[in-house]
């Protein structure tokens, strides 16, 4: 078997306030006009206890009585990160631009091949994660 191929799903991402615009440069299923959607706040909530996160990590303490088990810790940091991909990808993949990708995917797979994501952050969207 050879090596893998893939179609490109070129989308442009940028902020406008508090707005996220995004549109399909290209893609297997076509292109798409601007659409906008809220920025999601989930992933700013996310981006700051992340750091604060790993900011203790880097400085550790000594553990108190009221500190949480490590592994409930990391479980609470896995469900924080999953809530923040969620609002991410319904943020970056809503309306006309789902419809795209979506499709996208099964013209792909029906020609054997993968769909690579292509992202191009434009003004102000480079801080999401």
């Amino acid at each position: 078997m050879g090596p893998q191929t893939y179609l490109d799903f070129d989308v442009a991402v940028s902020r406008h306030g508090d707005e996220l615009a995004v549109r399909v440069l290209r893609s297997p299923a076509g292109e798409t006009a601007a659409v906008r959607s809220p920025w999601p706040e989930a992933v700013n909530s996310w981006s700051r206890e992340g750091l604060s996160r790993s900011s203790r990590r880097l400085n550790p303490v000594a553990a108190g009585p009221t500190d949480l088990d490590p592994a409930v810790a990391r479980a609470g940091e896995a469900a924080d990160a999953r809530r923040a991909g969620s609002a991410l990808f319904a943020a970056l993949l809503s309306d006309t631009v789902l419809v795209r990708f979506r499709e996208s995917v099964s013209r792909a797979a029906s020609v054997g091949s993968g769909l690579r994501l292509m992202l191009r952050f434009e003004g102000g969207a480079d801080v999401l994660p």
